[in-house]
Parts: structure tokens; C-alpha cells; sequence
């Protein structure tokens, strides 16, 4: 298993399937912003272990700042470890 070791920054991949690349992505991020059927939720640095599906819309903050937005339809996201994992289209 993976560990990441910063403390201001979650280590965060999201694995799409090659019809979905532009999804794509793999970095630190400083938060990430989602939907499940609960509703809306962030994850910062340091966030619990946690397992969802998302839906719909996806925003994450990067290491330097910058904001990306992907529409990632279905995704599962998991957290452990300071680690964020998302599976689109699982």
C-alpha cells in the first residue's frame, strides 16, 4: 500500500478507462470536492479513511494552486493513508 507522507497535500490518482483518459490524473492535491448520494463532501489532507461512489461533477485543488474540474460521471473513491484513489467508471 501506498503511504504518502506530506501533511499539506493528499497524494490523489484517478484511474479512468482508456475511452475516458482525459480523466485522467495523478498528483498532490491540497482538496477535492464531490457528490455522492448523501451529498456534497470534501476531502482534505489528513481526511479519515472513507469509501464512496461519487457522482456526477469532481473538483480538485492542485499543488500549485490551480483548480480542475472533471465531470466524471460514476467513480469509486477511496481514502487511506493520506491517499486518494478514484475509479471512474467502475
Amino acid at each position: 500500500m501506498q503511504v504518502n507522507p506530506r501533511t499539506d497535500a493528499i497524494y490523489t490518482v484517478i484511474y479512468a478507462p482508456t475511452y475516458k483518459q482525459q480523466l485522467s490524473y495523478s498528483g498532490y492535491v491540497r482538496a477535492f470536492s464531490s457528490s455522492d448520494e448523501v451529498g456534497p463532501y470534501d476531502i482534505l489532507p489528513g481526511h479519515e479513511n472513507f469509501v464512496t461512489v461519487a457522482v456526477g461533477n469532481t473538483t480538485l485543488l492542485d499543488d500549485k494552486g490551480q483548480k480542475h474540474s472533471f465531470d466524471i460521471g460514476r467513480a469509486v473513491v477511496e481514502v487511506s493513508e493520506n491517499v486518494l484513489k478514484v475509479f471512474v467508471d467502475y
